[in-house]
């Protein structure tokens, strides 16, 4: 009797395959819905969300703080090139500026300011994101092409990756840490399906280290090893979250060392803000933030249909991230970290690029159906014999 392999999926029968089918059209009526009842919230003209990409590209954020964030974080880098400590330098700048101090999520983790700091100049950080961007591209490339569910629109994934970590390029926004860890997302989950385990989970670790967010991505990958039945590989990604507690318990010790008693606090992170929240988001994609609101459902829909069936580890392993952060962000999020997408936005754009490969091979099959028409097999005949 032949034996499956562990890490293979055997072919689903065709049952489920109708079963998924089913599923993917009622999610698209539910999503045309949603579509027409968000995007009829979107109040905005066309220049106002022209001026959002404009303050994007100068370092804000197109939503809730705009660059005051931005603003901390380097007047953070500042004190600290003059010799304070992060946690110095943060217990003063965070209540001056008028943030709580209360909740250890309110303090940045210090890995970002300190890489910062520690560069002969702040901006040299947007060299580094700029050779992590191109890594990324370069190794994706030939993931994507390798694998026969996305090969088809390979040249779709670099058009919307590359525009997704151009972010990292701009002024100010190196210093933004959810840039850092969705790049190191994307890398970890491009290093994983092409078999260097120990590279992918110190790249998933290390976003954790930039920011609290990329825990869904570690917990999914985490999951995806034991399913697969690699117990080394989950072994070492629980490893990396057992390094990162004991680093945040700590990080929280610092926090709660530094604020003082009457430190003002705010409201939690546990707002439940469902389907709107997950789709703002999803619109937090460099050309995304140009359109109305609807573009960034469509866009989310697609990666949705991307991600359904995936065969390929590839697929499996960024089909575990989306299903992750969509939970995570449907419950965690007040409405003004919108820019929290900055974390899956590289993800969102492997889901849209198999759609589009669905598409590419649906239009290629398509056309020896039309050869058996008459109309269409004059014309196609016609048109052979005159070349």
């Amino acid at each position: 009797m032949n034996r499956i392999p562990p890490n293979s999926v055997p072919d689903r029968p065709r049952s489920l395959s109708r079963c998924v089918q089913a599923t993917i059209g009622l999610g698209s009526i539910l999503v045309i819905f949603l579509a027409v009842g968000w995007a009829a919230e979107d109040s905005r003209s066309p220049a106002e969300r022209v001026g959002a990409s404009a303050s994007l590209a100068e370092g804000g954020q197109p939503s809730g703080r705009s660059s005051y964030d931005l603003a901390l974080y380097e007047a953070e880098v500042r004190r600290m090139r003059g010799g304070e400590s992060y946690y110095v330098a943060a217990a003063a700048e965070l209540p001056a500026r008028g943030y709580p101090t209360k909740s250890v999520f309110n303090w940045r983790q210090p890995l970002p300011m300190a890489l910062i700091a520690a560069l002969p100049r702040p901006d040299h950080a947007r060299v580094l994101l700029g050779i992590l961007g191109a890594i990324i591209l370069l190794l994706g490339y030939g993931a994507v092409r390798s694998t026969p569910e996305l090969s088809p629109a390979a040249w779709a994934w670099v058009v919307l990756t590359a525009l997704s970590l151009l972010p990292g390029i701009m002024p100010k926004l190196y210093y933004s840490s959810e840039l850092w860890a969705g790049n190191l997302i994307l890398l970890s989950l491009l290093l994983a399906s092409t078999g260097r385990t120990l590279p992918a989970v110190f790249a998933g670790t290390a976003a954790l280290f930039f920011r609290e967010p990329a825990l869904p991505y570690c917990l999914a990958a985490a999951a995806a090893a034991w399913m697969l039945g690699r117990r080394r590989e989950f072994a070492a990604w629980s490893a990396g979250l057992f390094v990162w507690g004991a680093f945040f318990a700590w990080h929280a010790a610092q926090v709660t060392a530094h604020t003082p008693p009457d430190a003002a606090a705010c409201r939690g992170w546990l707002c439940g803000g469902g389907i709107d929240f997950v789709l703002s988001t999803a619109q937090m994609h460099f050309i995304l933030v140009l359109l109305p609101r609807w573009a960034a459902v469509v866009y989310f829909a697609l990666a949705a249909v991307g991600f359904v069936g995936c065969k390929s580890e590839l697929g499996r392993r960024a089909a575990a991230a989306f299903a992750a952060y969509v939970a995570f962000f449907a419950v965690v999020g007040q409405p003004f970290n919108q820019y929290w997408g900055q974390l899956w936005a590289p993800l969102l754009c492997l889901g849209v690029t198999r759609s589009l490969a669905l598409g590419l091979r649906f239009g290629g099959g398509m056309l020896p159906i039309a050869r058996r028409f008459p109309p269409f097999s004059r014309r196609l005949s016609g048109a052979k014999g005159s070349a």
